[in-house]
């Protein structure tokens, strides 16, 4: 099955909290888009589930890359 980001705020809060469920979520969703934000600028993210960084592979003409930037 699949756990969404609503179900681990749910969890969160029958055990161990008395925020509420959307906060929580809030919470969880704009450290992920931080994460991204972070990623996209080439800097690498370190948390509980390990170290990310992205990396492009292969050979590719300058004139064909196009990053968008975060948020377009």
């Amino acid at each position: 099955g699949t756990t969404r980001t609503s179900d681990i705020s749910n969890r969160i809060v029958k055990k161990r909290t008395e925020y509420r469920p959307e906060t929580i979520t809030n919470i969880l969703d704009l450290s992920y888009d931080e994460m991204i934000e972070a990623l996209a600028q080439g800097r690498c993210v370190v948390n509980k589930f390990g170290q990310w960084l992205l990396t492009i592979n292969g050979s590719v003409r300058r004139e064909e890359i196009r990053l968008p930037l975060y948020g377009e």
